[in-house]
């Protein structure tokens, strides 16, 4: 089995693609996603770490299986990547290559060297002259319509070219292959690259080729999985967008999430919760197996009851009317970002809690640089919290001219609960 070495060379990364195999699913960035999105995707490699020159009529190939991809998609576009200005000291200057498109490959590696016929019958055939170094995407000028059999999507150097390697990302030998010239004959082989000169560790690295694949289909609206927002119970099931709580309620919700329509996430759900008058916001997944496709309530799953906040929290942050968010994130293209968030708007009601005359309580100063005074709280419990809902300090029972000293505290903002009265005090150095 021949073995080549591979240079390293100027390093080079690119991370500004992203490539995926046919029908896989990705988390997707918004500014990628909207309703017209097409079912399609990039396959083989689009990463660059290293290289391989090729000499003058030197080949490389993407060999796409039979029965990999679905017959009747079309392949549009191809990526490689072509360098003649940081390579030249190899004696890479090429800016010419032939885009061919080989059917019936019969390439086995372990067979030894195979002749060139082993790529089959040539379908197509464009010239292609690069501009500028770095990738190349090519559009078709005759899109190839994929059938039954094998076939190869092969690059076709004109002049001494750079054969681009990614880092090793589990590619099997023998998907990617390319030419050398042995007395004057071509022939194929894999690409397992030697990784010292005697050639004792080798390993398998992709090309930097790939293919798009196009089947045409467009994503419809009722591919989406959504926020459903919030239910007041798991038997009644009925949909809420406010809540009222007592002066004395924790803040308890029950989320539900539901796929509307029949392409099922793969991944799990990413699904976060957040309380900006809380400062909260926590991300926890979730298993999409358990629900299938269908309009609420069929299709919805609940992402458990989830006990955010308790009375004592919610006093102490001085929180009356807020907002309680759920977001979610999946793996697919989402056609409808309008339903990925839901917020349901709580109030809390503190009519008939008694005050104890609290009305007549005075702070100060406000701000404060050491020492507050608190006036006309006797008897009553104290407690300071800072913004983070921490429990700082606690008086148990308040004289009527309290006084409380702050100086050891960092500077920001505190709340003092007075049994059901929160107070913002600001802290001063």
């Amino acid at each position: 089995m021949k073995k080549f070495t591979m240079f390293l060379g100027i390093i080079l990364f690119f991370t500004g693609s992203v490539v995926f195999a046919q029908n896989a699913f990705l988390k997707i960035p918004a500014d990628m996603q909207n309703s017209s999105e097409i079912k399609a995707g990039w396959v083989g490699s689009s990463q660059m770490l290293g290289g391989s020159v090729m000499s003058e009529g030197a080949e490389y190939a993407i060999r796409i299986a039979a029965g990999s991809q679905t017959a009747g998609d079309e392949i549009t576009k191809v990526k490689f990547y072509s360098d003649h200005e940081n390579y030249t000291q190899y004696g890479a200057t090429n800016t010419s290559y032939v885009i061919k498109i080989y059917e019936g490959g019969t390439f086995n590696e372990e067979a030894g060297f195979d002749a060139f016929t082993a790529a089959g019958t040539e379908v197509y055939s464009q010239n292609y002259t690069a501009t500028t170094s770095g990738p190349q995407e090519v559009d078709l000028n005759t899109a190839y319509t994929i059938g039954s059999q094998e076939f190869w999507v092969a690059i076709h150097c004109n002049g001494t070219s750079l054969l681009a390697l990614g880092a090793d990302n589990s590619a099997v030998l023998n998907d990617y292959v390319y030419t050398i010239n042995q007395e004057g004959v071509w022939y194929w082989a894999s690409n397992e690259f030697c990784q010292d000169q005697e050639c004792t560790v080798t390993t398998i690295n992709p090309f930097y080729l790939s293919v798009y694949v196009d089947d045409g289909a467009v994503y419809e609206e009722n591919s989406d999985i959504a926020v459903l927002g919030f239910i007041d119970n798991m038997e009644d099931q009925n949909q809420i967008t406010s809540l009222d709580l007592s002066a004395t309620d924790s803040l308890k919700i029950l989320p539900v999430v539901a796929n509307n329509g029949p392409d099922d996430a793969v991944e799990l759900i990413t699904v976060t919760i957040s309380i900006e008058a809380a400062q909260i916001s926590e991300s926890f997944e979730v298993d999409p197996s358990q629900f299938t496709g269908g309009s609420f309530p069929a299709g919805m799953m609940s992402v458990f009851p989830l006990g955010l906040l308790s009375a004592d929290d919610m006093d102490a942050l001085e929180m009356s009317e807020f907002e309680v968010c759920v977001g979610i994130e999946y793996a697919g293209i989402d056609p409808n970002l309008n339903n990925n968030e839901q917020c349901l708007s709580v109030t809390r009601d503190f009519t008939g809690v008694e005050n104890n005359n609290l009305s007549d309580i005075s702070i100060y100063p406000n701000p404060v640089s050491d020492i507050i005074y608190i006036d006309n709280a006797e008897g009553s419990k104290i407690e300071i919290y800072n913004t983070l809902g921490k429990l700082v300090l606690k008086i148990d029972c308040a004289t009527s001219n309290q006084s409380v000293d702050l100086s050891k505290y960092a500077e920001g903002n505190y709340f003092i609960r007075i049994n059901e009265s929160v107070h913002k005090v600001n802290l001063v150095k």
